[in-house]
């Protein structure tokens, strides 16, 4: 071992020992000893990484982003290929999300155990968390002894980032509870991570990348990340207040006593993340600044003709695509503001954290329709269901049953009793009968628009489902709308749609907005400050390369730069 290396392990030590005296000499008497070791211990880190930067490696992109094959999936490898190679792969500032998980008491577990069994843990706890890292599409930085550093935001970048980041550790804190029951036994301890995450400005990028160098990043926003999960304890997740800021409608969080950290002058605002929200509501967008919206008058037109289409009986077909940020969302959002009280609106989403749940989006749909909030008990969650279903429908138990077990509720006795009675493939045809039944009749009261968000993330059934629903706009004045993110691969309904109902099909492919309508929606979002220099708005114009939710970025970029 080196003498930096040993130096670490022992600076882990005694990080790890201080820990221990919480129930002793309490929190902030120790989160201030472990600060100062912490400091020194970055430094040590820094110091270390950047002497291996001269070390022999891949000695080109190709053959780094090959050396992450062994746990990065191959369709996520891919992407960050192609991100690889676009002009935003340089090295540059951008805001991410940084999540750092760390195993509480590993250090003492190492010196009680044979290397050889820790190596064993350590890979089944990796390979744990990796895969749920990149499940949501993060990017695991580095492994540093027990440590996971994940990025979201460098080098793939979604509008979601700081969402991904926090249901990545909710799912972590989830799967190591599987991980402690494996291993309690043979450490003679239950396991437990403390997570830290902030969002904020790096500098992101290829270290030296003319010589292979690994991606990475670098900045405040990373040691304020470290900082946050020294500070956390076992089987706690502190938030920053940048990250609460920009997840706040999707979870629930608890406002913790400001905390002292090294480093900072002031002390730093911290949130504990609690769970994720049934119901998140919309958080996009710069707090404080809003603009109309720009460059989609000929689309929001489009969708005006389904209005009236629909008004005149004729159901429809909609297909709206584009990339991330480019402002589905909000396109949908203004044509919903723009409709009168005599076109019904229903919506379903699909999430990021939920891609492999059965009907999400129809599950999000019903709660949506009941009124069930994150607030409602389950008790109260069924009333509010049943009575939405016997608005509609006449009462009946299957139906009851069929929605429940659908959004995850606990049935009754009888329910379970009536519905073990039936095969799975019997369950899914009155399921798919139910919903069907239930949207012809809502149809029938009023002209109904169906818009599902977010089906890039949607699961196989929920397709399925959608794609049994397609005859109705045929029988009633019904418009099913698929939103869906270009470059998430092709989304399976559409040859069916093209083939079947092209008479019926209105298709939208959102585009970068161009310069003019960039430019103006720079001037939108600014116009309560004083006169934007030419060169100032060329710049975020330039950065955003006519997406939307890059404009917003670069902007909060330059606000949080002063």
């Amino acid at each position: 071992m080196t003498l930096v290396a040993d130096r670490i392990a022992q600076l882990k030590a005694a990080i790890s020992a201080q820990d221990q005296l919480r129930p002793v000499v309490g929190d902030e008497a120790v989160n201030a000893a472990i600060s100062v070791l912490q400091a020194q211990l970055d430094l040590l880190l820094a110091q270390d990484a950047q002497a291996t930067v001269g070390r022999p490696a891949a000695t080109t992109e190709e053959e780094a982003l090959s050396a992450l094959q062994a746990r990065v999936p191959a369709e996520l490898a891919d992407k960050a290929r192609r991100t690889a190679a676009s002009p935003r792969s340089q090295v540059e500032r951008r805001n991410i999300t940084v999540l750092i998980a760390d195993l509480h008491g590993f250090t003492a577990l190492g010196e009680r155990f044979d290397p050889e069994l820790i190596r064993e843990f350590q890979d089944d706890l990796f390979d744990q968390i990796a895969s749920v890292v990149y499940a949501h599409e993060g990017f695991v930085e580095k492994f540093v002894g027990d440590a996971v550093v994940a990025l979201f935001g460098a080098p793939l970048t979604h509008e979601d980032d700081a969402e991904r980041a926090l249901r990545t550790a909710l799912a972590i804190r989830e799967r190591m509870e599987g991980v402690s029951d494996r291993w309690v036994d043979r450490l003679g301890q239950m396991l437990e991570l403390h997570i830290g995450i902030n969002s904020g400005p790096v500098v992101a990028g290829q270290i030296a990348a003319d010589r292979g160098g690994a991606y990475s990043v670098t900045g405040d926003t990373v040691n304020t990340a470290s900082r946050l999960q020294v500070a956390a304890k076992p089987g706690q997740i502190l938030v920053s207040e940048n990250t609460y800021r920009l997840a706040r409608e999707a979870f629930d969080f608890r406002r913790l006593k400001p905390i002292k950290v090294q480093g900072k002058r002031d002390p730093v605002t911290v949130f504990e993340l609690e769970r994720a929200r049934l119901f998140p509501g919309q958080g996009r967008g710069l707090q404080g600044l809003a603009a109309a919206m720009v460059g989609r008058a000929l689309e929001f037109e489009q969708l005006q003709h389904v209005t009236e289409e629909l008004r005149e009986g004729r159901g429809q077909v909609v297909i709206v695509a584009g990339e991330a940020g480019i402002g589905k969302s909000r396109l949908m959002a203004e044509w919903h503001r723009s409709l009168g009280k005599d076109v019904r609106w229903l919506e379903g989403r699909s999430y990021s954290g939920n891609s492999g749940v059965p009907y999400g989006p129809f599950a999000d749909l019903s709660r949506r329709y009941a009124g069930i909030t994150d607030e409602d008990s389950e008790a109260r969650a069924r009333s509010r269901l049943r009575q939405g279903l016997h608005r509609v429908l006449p009462g009946g138990m299957e139906a009851d049953a069929l929605v429940a077990s659908m959004l995850g509720m606990r049935l009754r006795d009888d329910e379970q009793n009536h519905l073990a009675d039936l095969t799975p493939q019997a369950i899914r045809e009155r399921l798919f009968a139910l919903v069907e039944d239930l949207i012809r009749r809502l149809a029938r009261q009023r002209p109904t628009i169906l818009a599902m968000e977010d089906l890039h993330w949607a699961d196989d059934s929920s397709l399925e489902l959608i794609q049994h629903l397609l005859p109705l706009v045929r029988e009633v004045p019904l418009a099913i709308v698929g939103v869906f993110r270009r470059g998430e691969g092709e989304l399976p309904l559409l040859p069916v749609v093209a083939e079947q109902y092209a008479d019926r099909l209105t298709r939208l492919e959102l585009l970068p907005l161009e310069r003019e309508s960039a430019v103006s929606l720079v001037e939108e979002l600014l116009s309560g400050a004083e006169s934007l220099p030419a060169s100032v708005r060329d710049l975020i114009v330039g950065k955003a390369e006519g997406n939307p939710f890059f404009v917003e970025e670069v902007i909060r970029t330059l606000i949080e730069r002063g």
